[in-house]
């Protein structure tokens, strides 16, 4: 269940950061856990929940509410242990384990996959020397939400060259989530956003995408693109 998850959360959330990251870009961060709040350079606070830490030096994850050593707040705690519920409810391991190694998992696909099951729709990585804190943040900019053909195009492209995810699935679940009027008729997926253009995506019979072809606003449909593959 947890790769059907990630599958359907993959292209909403590679938007919303790619969004974020537009806005914070590389700026310095500071993280106050008693008041739970994440301040970022140039941007201000804000609220924020914990997810857990990865460590560069074990390649190992582990959840914020098994970190029993840092005595965190059970304010910061909220979300994450809603996480854990639901993971004990439908029996998905990599959200019920407390630690473990990230060999057929990254910390992103973690996060990934918590996005979709907490309000928040963002998180935020706070790097530092030998690790990192994984955050899920409010109050994000409502811009995340919202994407450009020319993003949704980017980010569909480098989702199916990265994972071995369903891409008709996956793009289906994105453009939904995008507001965009879809119309299928056989291997052909319209999606279309009224005054900005359409996109036409065609799939294999087994779901892989072949090509996508713009039409933005009322000019000239752009060339066809025909992805290239990653062979897993």
């Amino acid at each position: 269940m947890f790769d059907q998850l990630f599958e359907k959360q993959l292209m909403i959330s590679l938007s919303r950061q790619m969004a974020l990251n537009d806005t914070f870009g590389d700026g310095s961060w500071q993280v106050d856990i008693p008041s739970g709040t994440l301040d970022i350079e140039g941007h201000g606070q804000f609220p924020m929940q914990v997810l857990g830490t990865e460590s560069h030096q074990s390649n190992t994850w582990l959840w914020a509410w098994a970190n029993e050593q840092s005595d965190l707040p059970a304010a910061i705690l909220r979300d994450v242990e809603a996480i854990l519920d639901f993971g004990r409810e439908k029996g998905i391991g990599e959200l019920t384990t407390p630690t473990f190694a990230l060999d057929t998992i990254d910390a992103h696909q973690l996060a990934i996959v918590c996005t979709s099951l907490a309000p928040q729709n963002c998180y935020y990585v706070c790097s530092y020397d030998g690790g990192a804190l994984f955050t899920l943040i409010d109050h994000a900019p409502d811009s995340v939400n919202h994407a450009p053909l020319e993003r949704i195009n980017t980010v569909i492209m480098h989702a199916i060259r990265n994972y071995p995810i369903h891409h008709r699935n996956a793009c289906t679940a994105y453009l939904t989530q995008q507001g965009m009027f879809l119309e299928e008729a056989g291997d052909l997926l319209a999606a279309e956003r009224p005054g900005e253009g359409r996109l036409e995506l065609t799939f294999s019979s087994d779901g892989r995408l072949e090509n996508i072809q713009a039409h933005l606003g009322g000019a000239d449909p752009t060339p066809a693109t025909k992805p290239w593959w990653k062979f897993w």
